[in-house]
């Protein structure tokens, strides 16, 4: 396969890590944390974002570290599991012309997906430490099994784009989903992405807008099938009386076309889907939703109420025997702190399953590995310190 590489000069920052020491895997029945690097971590917040499995010895996540004690451009991360230890694999960083000077003007990884050993696949944004005055581009990059390497990846409009999540059918067939904003400062103007790898380049596909403002943060592959569900959100400004409206949005790829499938009215938010079935699918937000091959509908009581403070599930992922798991985050009632929050699917109810909270705790991507029982969820905890990187696993 031939990469088209962009012309973008890129860096790579020399790291000061701290290595992960090989451990025993914690035992199964409950959530266990997993010892995983950081770069620099007395001085810089790091966090994953997402995870994905070749095999259970082969795991990535990816996300971006920052110098935490000021607003320094973020760099991107990707650490590697190997069967016995997470380790830090270099990555670039896209660098832009900031006046007249070109540097790292911050670099994100969001999503990532492999397809084999050698074909994994990250998505983000680069150019993500300013507003308007350099808006962000999408950011992609491919392990070939030896480096990483940024590959040229279109935009959209001339203001702000970012990748948010990716999903492969083969090495030739690969999506990944986003926003993008038509003009600079046109926040309240975004619209949904969708970039297309066939193989040799990404090509950029028209998505539906909703609302005055959309946006897409998870995509998923429907078994068996050539669609896809993309998930996201919606608001609608009235242009007369600068009312607001929002909720859900869900959009379907049916293998020639993307349309607006449904939408809520309540505030609704998906950031991640997965789907069992063309007859069965879920999508995870501030809510949960469920396809049953005819409509998509809001499950009641399916996210905790949590006494009203905010609760948000970030990713969710099949497992064996049917099962569901969704990981996020939820605000502690009465407090300003964070902790963990995970859920189980069992095919009839979704339940809170502790974890393995180590302080303030926010998990942002979840995966299962091929072939076996165990399931992994990534983010970030602190505790009044900067950030740092936190792996958890289940079997």
């Amino acid at each position: 396969m031939r990469l088209k590489l962009t012309g973008l000069v890129v860096s790579v920052v020399a790291m000061s890590l701290v290595p992960a020491s090989s451990q025993a895997l914690p035992s199964c029945g409950s959530w266990g944390i997993v010892s995983s690097p950081d770069v620099s971590p007395s001085e810089n917040d790091n966090e994953l974002s997402g995870v994905t499995a070749v095999s259970p010895s082969n795991l990535w996540a990816v996300g971006r570290y920052f110098f935490s004690e000021s607003p320094d451009p973020e760099s991107t991360l990707a650490e590697h599991w190997n069967g016995t230890v997470w380790k830090i694999v270099a990555t670039p960083n896209a660098t832009d012309v900031v006046d007249g000077t070109r540097y790292n003007a911050g670099n994100r990884l969001n999503a990532v997906t492999a397809i084999s050993a050698n074909n994994v696949w990250a998505v983000g944004a680069h150019a993500t430490f300013f507003d308007d005055s350099v808006p962000s581009k999408t950011l992609v990059e491919h392990w070939n099994g030896t480096a990483w390497k940024i590959v040229a990846s279109p935009n959209v409009g001339s203001g702000a784009n970012e990748l948010n999540a990716i999903v492969a059918f083969s090495a030739s067939n690969i999506w990944a989903v986003g926003t993008f904003a038509e003009g600079p400062s046109d926040g309240d103007h975004d619209r949904p992405l969708a970039l297309h790898w066939n193989g040799t380049s990404w090509k950029s596909v028209t998505v539906p807008a909703f609302g005055t403002t959309s946006r897409l943060y998870g995509v998923a592959k429907v078994p068996d099938t050539s669609q896809l569900w993309a998930v996201g959100e919606y608001e609608k400004i009235d242009a007369v009386t600068g009312e607001r409206t929002g909720g859900a949005l869900i959009e379907k790829w049916n293998g020639s076309s993307w349309r607006v499938a449904a939408t809520t009215t309540n505030w609704e938010r998906l950031n991640s889907v997965t789907a069992i079935s063309s007859t069965s699918s879920f999508a995870v937000g501030n809510s949960i939703m469920r396809w049953n091959g005819t409509s998509w509908t809001l499950m009641p009581n399916a996210v905790p109420s949590n006494g009203g403070y905010e609760v948000e599930l970030e990713a969710v992922t099949r497992a064996p025997k049917g099962d569901l798991w969704a990981a996020g985050w939820r605000i502690v009632p009465g407090t300003l702190s964070y902790a963990s929050l995970i859920e189980r699917w069992d095919g009839a109810t979704w339940s809170v399953v502790p974890s393995a909270d180590r302080g303030r705790t926010l998990l942002q991507g979840i995966a299962k590995a091929q072939d076996t029982n165990r399931v992994w969820a990534v983010g970030f905890s602190s505790d009044l310190t900067p950030h740092r990187t936190l792996v958890e696993t289940y079997c």
